[in-house]
């Protein structure tokens, strides 16, 4: 063990004339050969080790890795590009899904005042489209009909005709059934109930002679001109979105792809998945999107001008993101950065580097690798000189003098 020891001493205390006729693989400097001879890892051929300078000593930085310097020629072979720390005007896409639901303003749910039967019932089905006018059903109510007696019964004063034509809205008569009970003059029995609006019916719980109570619902009618888009964002991206940002809608199911614009954020986000909900509006042309599909949602944020680099040249570990500073003399230092957003193959920088500062975008995974592998033959050597150190002890020499 002790000559094995002393030739290792003596061969990391060799000469610079020794060191040249030692040829090492460029890709994979722990592979030693001869002249001509090729690395059996890459197939490269080997190159002297003079033309790799040794790394010179330089403080560790938070990664705990020390600069390493590479001669030019190792660089052309590991095919090393810099670029410059720069500020960028990045473009931040925040992708989501969200599903089309009817718009709460287009809807009405028409329900009775007083008791009665429906006597006719024209929208008979779910999914009728009716327009603005249109009759849906007419109704005998004996309460609407006592109020309409009324009204034809009292005193021609104009405050005791305001009270009656006020009890007949009470039960529910229109202004359109009330125009014509009027020109009638004469009691309507079967009243009729006109659509308000242009729509489609969503639901109908009763049948031509039901009798319902009052508050009981006879349909429900929606209008699809204008659909919601009920969109999910990550807690982390729901800062970057406002009222009033454009977003683009995509229908998977045919490609479509619809402009819309921010409406609403919702204030309470889902504790279960973690989201806010943004609400867009959306023309519903030709009965596309359908209310109950999913949708894909993307929101470009612009963030502005900020620091940033080549995506590319990051590298992560256990503490986080880092890139290789390009310093002076071919050396190159590995630095820990603070991530910011990232568009379009750039990444924002929020602390770690500085403006005008290269860093490596390609090479850096073998720069990292030798970098790794010289710090831990520096431990080695460190180490063999800790044992030199030991072998020449006062203990030792006594050893070697007995020895003699």
């Amino acid at each position: 063990m002790r000559v094995l020891f002393l030739v290792v001493v003596i061969f990391l205390s060799a000469p610079a004339s020794l060191a040249e006729e030692i040829y090492v693989c460029p890709m994979h400097p722990h592979i030693h050969g001869e002249q001509g001879e090729t690395c059996p890892v890459c197939g490269m051929t080997l190159v002297p080790q003079a033309a790799q300078p040794p790394a010179k000593p330089a403080k560790a930085n938070a990664t705990g890795q020390s600069a390493v310097q590479i001669s030019p020629d190792f660089m052309q072979a590991l095919g090393v590009r810099t670029a410059k720390v720069e500020e960028r005007l990045l473009t931040q896409r925040v992708q989501a899904f969200g599903e089309v639901v009817p718009s709460s303003r287009n809807a009405l749910a028409l329900s009775m005042r007083s008791e009665g039967w429906i006597t006719d019932l024209r929208a008979n089905a779910v999914g009728d489209t009716v327009s603005k006018g249109d009759l849906l059903f007419t109704y005998y109510s004996p309460e609407i009909i006592a109020a309409q007696v009324d009204y034809l019964t009292v005193a021609a004063t104009e405050s005791r005709q305001e009270r009656a034509e006020q009890r007949l809205r009470l039960y529910g008569m229109e202004d359109k059934a009330i125009a014509e009970f009027k020109a009638r003059g004469k009691v309507i029995e079967q009243m009729p109930f006109y659509a308000p609006f242009d729509g489609t019916v969503t639901e109908l719980p009763v049948r031509k002679g039901d009798y319902l109570q009052a508050g009981e619902l006879v349909l429900g009618l929606q209008n699809f001109s204008q659909v919601w888009v009920n969109a999910a964002i990550a807690l982390r991206d729901l800062p970057l979105i406002e009222i009033g940002q454009h977003a683009e809608v995509r229908n998977p199911a045919t490609g479509r792809r619809y402009n819309s614009t921010v409406e609403f954020i919702h204030h309470v986000a889902d504790p279960v998945s973690r989201t806010g909900i943004v609400r867009l509006a959306l023309p519903h042309d030709m009965g596309d999107p359908k209310p109950g599909i999913y949708v894909d949602v993307e929101f470009q944020v612009n963030p502005g001008a900020r620091l940033a680099v080549p995506s590319e040249a990051l590298l992560y570990d256990r503490q986080g993101a880092y890139v290789f500073l390009a310093l002076d003399e071919g050396r190159f230092q590995a630095r820990q950065v603070e991530t910011g957003v990232s568009s379009e193959g750039y990444t924002e920088i929020l602390a770690g580097l500085q403006q005008g500062q290269r860093i490596v975008t390609a090479g850096q995974f073998l720069i990292d690798a030798e970098s790794r592998l010289r710090s831990g033959m520096s431990r080695m050597e460190h180490m063999g000189h800790g044992d030199e150190a030991a072998g020449s002890s006062p203990g030792n020499s006594m050893e070697a003098h007995h020895a003699h």
